[in-house]
């Protein structure tokens, strides 16, 4: 998982890397039987650095 989060923190390949504050790479156990992935990161999500924050959590 460090990989993946080197290569999330430092990518540049599109333009969202210009305007996002915190990049949100995943959070939990990486040995858990069930993966929820949601849509991209809001507002919340990118100004706290965790998935499912405010509106999205509820």
């Amino acid at each position: 998982m460090k990989e993946v989060e080197y290569e999330v923190i430092n990518c540049k390949k599109c333009s969202l890397w210009k305007t996002r504050n915190k990049p949100l790479v995943g959070d939990g156990s990486v040995d858990a039987e069930i993966l929820v992935i949601g849509e991209s990161p809001g507002y919340n999500e990118d100004k706290v650095g965790k998935a499912f924050v405010g509106g999205a959590g509820n």
